[in-house]
């Protein structure tokens, strides 16, 4: 498999990473760990009148996976995990959808993020 130059990365998932690094010529390199833009909110929130999160009230979760350069690509899923105190409480799985990915950040349409429900119990 080789995806060098190509501005093609594998996640750092570890079966993902044990899979392509048993593969006798792999040419992927990893995914920066680098954390994508994420927002949490909830409706009473402004950019104008920023406050807290309400607890025990659902909030939107939106990830923004950005592009160093002009695509074509569809928006990759995402996997979000909520922890409290250390242990694994819930996880979310961020769907695909239609692209190109953005090369800017721009938080002004849901249709430029991946976007998920968190439930109330974990705010």
């Amino acid at each position: 498999m080789q995806a060098l130059d190509t501005g093609i990365c594998a996640s750092n998932d570890s079966n993902l990473m044990d899979w392509l690094n048993s593969l006798p010529t792999c040419r992927v390199r990893e995914c920066d760990t680098e954390q994508l833009p994420v927002l949490v909110m909830q409706s009473i929130q402004s950019a104008e009148l920023p406050i807290a999160l309400l607890a025990d009230h659902l909030a939107l979760l939106r990830v923004f996976p950005l592009s160093e350069r002009e695509n074509t690509e569809d928006l990759p899923s995402a996997r979000a995990k909520i922890f409290l105190g250390g242990t694994l409480v819930h996880e979310i799985t961020l769907a695909s959808k239609a692209g190109p990915i953005p090369t800017d950040l721009d938080q002004s349409a849901l249709a430029n993020s991946l976007n998920a429900t968190i439930p109330a119990e974990f705010i």
